[in-house]
């Protein structure tokens, strides 16, 4: 959240951090958002509930699945939750951006399956060489599409790696 702050800064616009559970749709309705993390955001729920690719979230099991709803059956990554976060080699996130329905407003979602995952979102939308790599892979005009791209960060000894695209999707 501190990179997206930053950069948000640096162009100049007032904007507001809060918390997921202080907000409303007639909040979301006044101005673009930046939608930060995925278990505990309701809102990033909402708004990944009809696009392709989404986390779901299996309670019983602690299994958590990263899917493509192009390709069902088969996800993209999972992880059991019942394992330790320590064990984890790697985390992926979903980065979206789409013109809500329900808002009017552009919304960004930077949604982790877990910490690590949320860091590295937060990272790529706010660094040039992460933006440049995936314009290299972009269609024509895609600046002005909605998008999603599915990332994954290495986890080594606590730390996390350069965030490396694994899909992308534009319409």
């Amino acid at each position: 959240m501190a990179r997206v702050a930053a950069l948000l800064r640096s162009y100049g616009p007032k904007f507001e951090i809060r918390r997921a559970g202080s907000l409303n749709l007639r909040d979301l309705r006044r101005s673009p958002a930046v939608l930060v993390g995925e278990m505990n955001n309701p809102w990033t729920r909402l708004v990944e509930a009809d696009m392709r690719f989404r986390f779901a979230w299996n309670e019983a099991s602690h299994v958590v699945q990263l899917q493509d709803t192009q390709n069902p059956g088969k996800p993209l990554w999972q992880v059991d939750w019942n394992s330790p976060y320590s064990s984890l080699t790697e985390d992926r996130a979903i980065i979206s951006r789409v013109v809500d329905p329900r808002t009017e407003h552009a919304v960004v979602v930077l949604a982790g399956c877990g910490r690590d995952g949320t860091a590295a979102a937060g990272e790529f939308v706010t660094e040039k060489q992460y933006l440049d790599g995936l314009a290299a892979r972009a269609p024509h005009g895609w600046s002005r599409k909605n998008m999603q791209v599915v990332i994954a960060t290495d986890l080594i000894n606590g730390n996390s790696g350069p965030p490396r695209i694994i899909a992308t999707h534009f319409w």
